[in-house]
């Protein structure tokens, strides 16, 4: 999957969404199409990690705003429906850590 292909990903920078309008739900409507065009462009074992990194990217940007909040609601959505499951860990490795 091409990263740069998703509308809010610029160079290696992976949230670079558009200027927020001020209107929530707008914004949130965004952050929401964010999430499905994510979710369409990566296979189910690639999601994980590239969830990852827009997640760590927008905890690094300091500001969770409409567009973030629909991004996270939607994902958030998906994974309550079981569209896709939380990642099984061992518990095992869960335990020994």
């Amino acid at each position: 999957m091409d990263m740069q292909e998703l509308p809010f990903v610029r160079d290696k920078d992976y949230w670079c969404p558009q200027d927020e309008t001020g209107d929530w739900g707008k914004d949130n409507a965004v952050g929401r199409a964010y999430a499905r065009a994510l979710v369409d462009a990566t296979d189910d074992e690639e999601l994980p990690l590239v969830f990852g990194r827009v997640m760590q990217a927008i905890i690094a940007k300091g500001h969770c705003g409409g567009i973030a909040t629909g991004f996270f609601f939607a994902l958030g959505g998906m994974i309550a429906q079981g569209r896709y499951p939380l990642v099984t860990l061992d518990p095992d490795l869960v335990l020994a850590a």
